[in-house]
């Protein structure tokens, strides 16, 4: 049967239960106990016959039927008094029809000694052997991993905890990064999505207390390790659990399709859980956190989530575009896509595509909003995306709200978080947010290129320092990243060493404007690369050469201006950065080499002007540069 009607509900075997349309959670394994019952059409299935049919060849204790069957009742609500505890045989589900007014549903059945059940009824003849059962789809593969540990916490008599101080008895987990087992860049990008992700979601448990691989100062009762790796669409994930002497409790692999990233949830943990008579909610239901239950969308924003930062997004837009297709209320990928379209308008010239891609940021940061309401990932989106089409006001507003709803347990919503504060010189503000989701996730923190570090050094103001990190990130022999350049550039610039700054070997790696960054010195200006011109025929030449993107681009001349002490020509270059798309650019307007130009009324006048000064009273958080000097004035450096 595709679908069974239960009283007010709609059973689709295997795969949900619906009440009104709406998806009731409902575990995996009591979700089988259900279609089991569901597809005996009335008739009695023995105890035996569900044990053969859920856990065939295995041992299981008979509270752990029971506590499914209670898991199965408060699904069913008002429905619950449709099943039936026939006393000494099984048990008895009615479909189809109306709900009936009386029975035995509801909390008095919880079925913890079918001796006292009060339905008693004559005996009957065991239903026939259930055959042709559909099999249970395996329910996400590091999920699986996620719920086992979290069962095992149980097993091995771990107690509650809180953030700051473990209790004696403790449930304690370290969680180390999964391992790439191969060379391809995607399995590295998909091993640390896959650490990073487990490690969220386990600390949504309260019993839990979670340690991650970078954390030295404290030793975990537990520890789970693991391997990843990918062939074509095929995942294969090995993982184990050990105790406190390195002991394996529990190791499984997981071969499966990539498709098959959300089905492993309940598999392991179930199995577990029966024996102790214990229901667990950790798994692949996460709405309620931005998720979704469609493994083929998972799987694609998991990918997509992985190329986010390859310098082409059109491999991202590509995995995320295919996840919102698959799922449209899926929160968290419209606001991962919110991300790559952004990052694709960097090198958009084309005024048709970069228009298209406003309308997509604003459709998908608007269906987030739609589906999610009430999650900060859903405010951050669209912060970013009026933060895109320069209005600062709105997006100062949506990130406030994004601050009221923010659970404290994402690393990535810091993430963004700190990234949001940085366009508006909030240095010590994108500090502490990074800070923070150091601690929610070391394994993060301890990534932290050196190139982080001088980034933040340098807008700090700390030049010698600055410098120093980024000499330690070339002596890593990393790849470094072009905003990684420019902070080299720049810390070798503004501490006197400009022909150490021009001959860089990294500014190959910088696409735009290397040019400019070979050839400058200060009062140098070029027709070509970089003009001192009217506004008007600024506005021109940037059109050209730019197209409808390029505010990145342009608001790194700022900065070349500023230095050069063409605080006029500055500002100009600041106000057409202001008027294209600009997710992520404002940041240039911060940097330590403008801070002359900061100092001038031509900079406050901009800022008034384009609404950021606006944005600064509304949140009151004036950043590390400006603050108010009257109701109508401002002063920044």
């Amino acid at each position: 049967m595709d679908e069974i009607r239960i009283g007010s509900h709609i059973l689709q075997p295997n795969r949900q239960l619906l009440a009104d349309g709406e998806h009731v959670h409902l575990g995996a394994r009591a979700l089988e106990i259900l279609s089991v019952l569901a597809e005996a059409n009335g008739e009695i299935v023995t105890k035996d016959e569900l044990f053969e049919a859920i856990w065939p060849g295995q041992v299981v204790e008979e509270n752990a039927l029971q506590a499914h069957i209670a898991a199965i009742r408060k699904a069913l609500g008002e429905d619950a008094n449709r099943l039936k505890t026939m006393r000494g045989v099984g048990y008895q589900l009615e479909v189809s029809g109306p709900s009936k007014e009386a029975g035995n549903g509801g909390e008095e059945d919880e079925d913890t000694e079918d001796e006292t059940s009060p339905i008693e009824t004559e005996a009957h003849e065991p239903a026939a052997a259930i055959t042709g059962r559909k099999p249970l789809r395996l329910i996400g593969t590091f999920l699986a991993i996620l719920a086992a540990v979290a069962v095992v916490a149980y097993l091995t008599g771990w107690a509650n905890s809180n953030d700051d101080v473990a209790a004696e008895n403790s449930a304690e987990v370290t969680v180390y990064p999964f391992a790439p087992t191969s060379d391809d860049p995607q399995d590295n990008a998909l091993a640390a999505g896959i650490t990073e992700e487990l490690i969220t979601r386990l600390r949504r448990i309260p019993e839990l207390r979670v340690l991650t691989g970078n954390d030295q100062s404290q030793n975990a009762q537990n520890a789970i390790h693991g391997t990843i790796r990918t062939d074509g669409d095929r995942l294969r994930v090995s993982a184990r659990l050990e105790d406190a002497n390195g002991a394996v409790i529990w190791s499984d692999n997981f071969d499966r399709e990539l498709n098959d990233l959300l089905f492993v949830q309940e598999d392991i943990a179930a199995s577990v859980a029966d024996t102790l008579s214990v229901s667990l909610d950790v798994g692949v239901a996460s709405r309620r956190h931005g998720g979704t239950d469609n493994p083929e969308a998972y799987v694609n924003f998991v990918r997509g989530r992985a190329a986010r930062y390859n310098f082409d997004p059109r491999e991202a837009i590509s995995y995320l575009e295919r996840a919102v297709a698959l799922d449209p209320e899926y929160p968290r990928a419209n606001a991962e896509l919110i991300f790559a379209y952004g990052f694709r308008i960097f090198s958009a010239t084309d005024e048709r595509e970069v228009a298209e891609l406003i309308d997509k940021m604003d459709r998908a940061s608007s269906k987030a909003m739609e589906s999610a309401p009430d999650l900060a990932v859903s405010h951050v989106a669209r912060a970013w995306y009026h933060l895109a089409v320069n209005d600062f006001v709105s997006a100062s507003r949506r990130m406030m709200r994004a601050e009221e709803l923010d659970p404290g347990n994402d690393p990535d919503l810091k993430e963004r978080m700190a990234a949001f504060a940085s366009q508006f010189g909030r240095h010590e503000r994108q500090k502490g947010l990074l800070r923070q989701r150091g601690l929610i996730d070391p394994v993060l923190a301890g990534e932290e290129r050196p190139g982080v570090l001088a980034g933040q050094l340098l807008y700090a103001g700390d030049i010698a320092e600055a410098l120093e990190a980024y000499r330690s990130t070339q002596a890593s022999g990393a790849f470094i990243i072009p905003l990684e350049v420019s902070v080299g550039y720049w810390a070798n610039m503004l501490s006197g060493n400009g022909d150490a700054a021009r001959s860089l070997p990294e500014l190959a790696n910088f696409p735009d404007n290397a040019p400019v960054y070979r050839e400058y010195r200060p009062g140098w200006h070029d027709a070509e690369l970089f003009p001192d011109l009217a506004f008007p025929e600024l506005e021109q030449w940037a059109n050209e050469r730019f197209g409808q993107g390029g505010a990145f681009g342009i608001a790194q001349l700022a900065v070349f201006a500023g230095h050069s002490g063409e605080h006029q020509l500055a500002i100009d270059y600041m106000r057409l950065a202001a008027q294209r798309p600009n997710v992520s650019g404002y940041f240039w307007f911060w940097h330590p080499a403008l801070s002359e130009t900061r100092r001038t009324d031509l900079f406050e006048q901009f800022l008034v002007d384009v609404g950021m000064a606006e944005a600064f009273r509304i949140s009151g958080d004036w950043g590390d540069h400006c603050r108010p000097i009257s109701e109508i004035e401002i002063a920044c450096e």
